[in-house]
């Protein structure tokens, strides 16, 4: 399973640039792009496709809740948009729908059917003077309580059955823009439509080719008339509305003045900034026509939107910045963009002055504003000439109207938490330890912290630097494990569904990830994995030639979970380091186990915990030096084969030296550790060695050589395992 969809084993040219959706980390929002789609899900003719077959993931699709329409969807030219947004059923905004080119569209069957979380759609944008179908356009859109259609050229359609059926929250239907001199089809068009108090019809529409309109208004209770108005009269649109369920809206009226004779009267507009004129009044009646300079616009898919995810008081940006479209034949911007931001649902702003009253041409940050909602709004302050230049229309631009983002508000998440550590480079492990910071975890901006050293040494003073994410690894030279920051060149770890190769590199997961295949490296590995973050995955996979490391952070809460069928999880590595992190690694395959073919493995911190779980053939660890320096290390073999099933299992002989922390070594139908395998303790590690038979009743082994029990364990305390 992939959410990113970013990271894929294989590739594959495509002749021709089609619609395809990139879906971000969360798996909630995604943007429609136009081109190349690669290993993308892309649109056509009515269905989505990846590696040139139906995308047919639907946990995926109905994650998604917002899509935003990219600029690049202009250059679309197809014909068909039918069913193009249908198999999203979890999607609640479809922002940039006037970047979506439609002129081309002839077909828009089912095109948002089913959209059931959508309140409200804008369409009008939407140049359908060439489509012929509306079939089902937005049947089971039972949330819709707007539904601009101002734009609608309907002159080419056919069949418009089911377009409103079941839209059961739509109170109003402005269909005043439809010709329907050419449908032949309304069956069902509005059944289901249980709220909709009015349907605004205009001259175009027309009942003359319909050969289809069986229960076209059913359930629609409160139309007016709808008790009493015969089947026959149903579709006729009225001025009077005697008998008709539907509302005459007239069209426009033409204008009907003409220019002053025999020219027009100017009028003293020097000024831009003026809110009063004059005139002579000439010897005849006079018409005033208003010229207004332009409004500055943004580019389209450049209006101020929504940033996700961002947590409260931190520098990061709330909202994407806007961009200006340039004065024509010019790299001169028409304006320049005006952001207003409050804690508070307030009505639109005023703007007074373009320098008080909280605007500012900043793009506003989470740094003053705690969690929850946040509230935008925006406008462009148009385009001035330059001093002693003429006003013309080129250089002068009015100011754009104040509008809120799409969507009202953003919302904070919780203020970032962060950690404090002692930076004890350079220093004994004795001394080390002397030093110590309360809260020291989960601080936030603004708190308190207080810094005890408890040596004997005079202290010239303790500097706070601020640094970035921090990880854990390991100091041969104080024996611990220290704080690191993290570099800024490492690569996140993205979902697939696929095998993926790592080149050496240092590599980042944060969240969830879940890799559903294979990772080969290609070179030796640093992997960190922050707190609270798990990455999920079949097999690591060394090639023999390459090491791994992998690191937590402070709480050594992150997770590496390797599980996999028919072969070991990790395997074939000149190496396996464990510094500061959850690494589970299991098979429940007959023959194989947790981890097998590693030159050396080091436990440094956190847990390591092998393990085979069937009742057949397998191991937890195999051929594979085990050296323990801190940390827990578990390694279980279930089967029963005396030949075979191993916790730990190495027929050519290797050693398991013990300097610090934990084992535990079990096979409940065999030895725990094979004979061949030589168990040592470190020099100054006190803990004890045990076996028992049953997992429980514990004995301190003091022979010499290898414990031939089911259960062997180091390091516990004499009162039971942890």
């Amino acid at each position: 399973m992939t959410l990113a969809l970013l990271i894929a084993a294989t590739t594959q040219a495509w002749a021709d640039d089609k619609l395809y959706l990139v879906i971000d980390d969360s798996g909630t929002s995604a943007t429609l792009c136009y081109g190349d789609p690669g290993d993308y899900p892309f649109f056509d003719n009515s269905a989505w496709f990846q590696y040139g077959h139906i995308w047919g993931n639907i946990e995926i699709r109905s994650l998604i809740s917002t899509i935003t329409i990219e600029e690049s969807c202009q250059n679309f030219s197809g014909k068909r948009l039918n069913s193009l947004f249908i198999f999203f059923r979890g999607l609640t905004n479809i922002y940039g729908l006037d970047n979506l080119r439609t002129d081309d569209v002839e077909d828009m069957m089912s095109m948002f059917e089913q959209c059931k979380l959508l309140t409200t759609l804008d369409l009008s944008s939407f140049n359908t003077a060439k489509v012929t179908v509306m079939l089902s356009m937005f049947e089971g859109c039972s949330n819709l309580t707007t539904l601009d259609l101002s734009s609608f050229n309907t002159s080419n359609v056919t069949d418009i059955r089911h377009m409103f059926y079941n839209c059961s929250n739509l109170t109003i239907l402005d269909l005043s823009s439809f010709n329907t001199s050419n449908v032949t089809d309304m069956i069902e068009m509005f059944s289901g439509c249980s709220m909709l108090e009015t349907i605004y019809v205009s001259d175009g529409w027309s009942t003359a080719n319909v050969s289809w309109s069986g229960r076209m208004f059913e359930g629609c209770v409160k139309l007016r008339n709808y008790s009493i108005v015969p089947r026959k009269d149903a579709y006729a649109a009225t001025t009077d509305g005697l008998y008709s369920l539907l509302t005459y809206k007239a069209p426009p009226t033409p204008s009907t003045s003409t220019p002053l004779s025999p020219s027009p009267v100017a009028v003293n507009a020097t000024n831009a900034a003026m809110t009063e004129w004059s005139l002579t009044q000439p010897a005849g009646n006079v018409t005033l026509k208003v010229n207004y300079y332009a409004q500055a616009k943004f580019t389209n898919g450049g209006t101020p939107s929504a940033i996700a995810n961002v947590k409260a008081t931190t520098a990061d940006p709330i909202v994407t910045a806007g961009t200006v479209a340039k004065i024509d034949g010019t790299d001169t911007p028409q304006g320049k963009v005006w952001y207003y931001a409050a804690q508070s649902a307030i009505g639109t702003p005023a703007k007074p002055t373009y320098t008080s009253d909280g605007w500012s041409t900043s793009v506003p940050t989470a740094a003053k504003f705690a969690e929850g909602p946040v509230y935008v709004w925006y406008y462009i302050e148009g385009a001035e000439p330059a001093s002693g230049t003429a006003r013309s229309d080129d250089n002068t631009f009015s100011d754009s109207d104040i509008k809120a983002i799409s969507s009202s508000f953003v919302t904070l998440d919780a203020a970032p938490t962060y950690d404090v550590v002692i930076n004890t480079a350079g220093l004994s492990a004795e001394e080390a330890g002397k030093w110590s910071a309360s809260p020291n975890t989960g601080v936030k901006k603004g708190d308190d912290v207080t810094v005890t050293y408890t040596g004997t040494r005079k202290v010239i003073g303790v500097k706070a630097e601020k640094t970035g994410p921090l990880y854990m690894k390991w100091d041969d030279s104080q024996k611990a494990l220290v704080p690191t920051e993290i570099p800024a060149t490492a690569t996140k770890v993205e979902n697939a569904i696929a095998l993926v190769e790592w080149p050496a590199g240092t590599y980042l997961v944060e969240g969830d990830v879940d890799i559903d295949g294979y990772i080969d490296l290609k070179g030796d590995v640093d992997l960190i994995i922050k707190d609270g973050a798990k990455l999920t995955a079949k097999v690591f996979y060394g090639e023999d030639i390459y090491s791994l490391s992998v690191y937590g952070q402070t709480n050594m809460s992150g997770e590496l979970n390797v599980a996999c069928s028919g072969d070991d999880a990790i395997c074939n590595m000149t190496a396996l380091n464990i510094h500061s992190c959850k690494v589970n690694a299991c098979s429940p395959s007959e023959n194989y186990g947790g981890l097998n073919k590693i030159n050396e493995i080091n436990v440094y911190g956190g847990s390591l915990d092998a393990e085979n779980t069937s009742d057949s053939n397998g191991y937890g660890i195999c051929e594979a030096p085990l050296n323990i320096y801190g940390g827990e290390v578990k390694a279980v073999g279930k089967g029963n084969d005396n030949d075979y099933s191993y916790g730990i299992n190495n027929s050519n002989g290797t050693t398991v030296n013990v300097y610090g922390g934990k084992l535990w070594a079990e096979c409940s139908g065999n030895r725990a550790i094979n004979s061949n395998v030589t168990l040592t303790k470190g020099e100054g590690f006190n803990g004890k060695i045990e076996t028992c038979s049953d997992g429980t009743s514990w004995t301190v082994y003091t022979e010499t050589g290898t414990p031939d029990a089911k259960y062997v364990r180091v390091g516990y305390s004499s009162a039971g395992a942890d």
